[in-house]
């Protein structure tokens, strides 16, 4: 008998910003405000909608997935003034 393993990352940020890119291999993350103020900006565009960075709020975490097979790709998380924590796996 065999066990997969999987790692969890885990890191606070204070007052800048973070990327998550294809190549990290997040299949999801969760994103808690604890803070200030901070916003979540997505790079995938849709035909005829602006595209635009959308707020935390404090105490409200949001979760993001992606389907089976795939991994988060075109996020950036910015908090000029605050602090927020990510979990991703």
């Amino acid at each position: 008998m065999s066990f997969k393993n999987q790692s969890v990352f885990t890191a606070t940020f204070t007052n800048t910003s973070f990327s998550i890119t294809a190549a990290m291999g997040f299949s999801m993350v969760s994103i808690n405000l604890e803070s200030g103020s901070a916003t979540i900006l997505g790079t995938t565009s849709v035909p005829g909608v602006s595209n635009s960075a959308a707020n935390l709020n404090v105490g409200q975490p949001i979760l993001l997935t992606a389907d089976s097979g795939y991994t988060l790709s075109g996020i950036t998380i910015t908090a000029t003034t605050g602090v927020y924590e990510v979990i991703a796996k």
